[in-house]
Parts: C-alpha cells; structure tokens; sequence
C-alpha cells in the first residue's frame, strides 16, 4: 500500500502543524479541585471499610421477598411432614388399639363355617 499525503486544510506545512499542536499544551492549567474534596472522600473511604451492615442488608426489597419466599416453603414444608407423620400414628395408633381390646376381652373372629364340618 502506498502512502498517500493528505493536504491539511489549514494551509500550513506539516511541520508548522505539529509545531502548534505542541505548543497547545502548554497553555493548559491543572484542574483545580473543590473544596474540602479530599475531606468528604476520606470519610466515604472511611464509611465504606466497615462493610455490608445487615441491616441496610434487610432493605433492600429483593433481599427481603427473597427470605419471606424462602421462610415460606420451608413452613409448609415442615407442616406437610407433619400432618403426614401424624396421620401415619392415627393409623397406627388405631389399628394397634382395635387389636389390644380385641385379645384383651377374647374378641375373636370366627368362621360361621366350621372346618370339620366342611369336609
């Protein structure tokens, strides 16, 4: 590729352009900064090392609906367990009971057809 040479539309040597360009640098000022900057900076600097406090933590809204959600399917977790291991005892507890009372009074049941009469 060839170099190609774009006249500059100032009207000045190539030279004289880079030499004004330079010496635009030289009229600039360093910016100055307000007042008591680094005071107020220091003291965010400061509030910030402390970290994450827990309680501006619990308001932010998507940490708390995410908690109330999460306590909520816990609670019906446990209370579905629950409910299920107590009708299991109900079973249990009944089937158990029907059967003491039965060999407790000699409650017995008995075929209307006898074996020996059968044959």
């Amino acid at each position: 590729m060839e170099n190609k040479r774009v006249p500059l539309s100032s009207g000045f040597s190539p030279e004289e352009e880079i030499d004004k360009i330079l010496n635009s640098i030289q009229d600039i000022q360093r910016a100055e900064v307000p007042a008591f900057f680094y005071t107020r900076l220091e003291a965010r600097m400061k509030k910030n090392l402390h970290g994450v406090s827990y309680g501006s933590l619990l308001t932010k809204p998507v940490f708390s609906i995410l908690m109330l959600c999460l306590l909520l399917v816990l609670n019906i977790t446990v209370m579905t367990r629950y409910i299920r291991s107590n009708e299991q005892q109900v079973v249990n507890n009944t089937s158990d009971g029907v059967q003491a009372v039965a060999q407790e009074f000699n409650l017995t049941v008995s075929s209307v057809y006898n074996e020996k009469t059968i044959k």
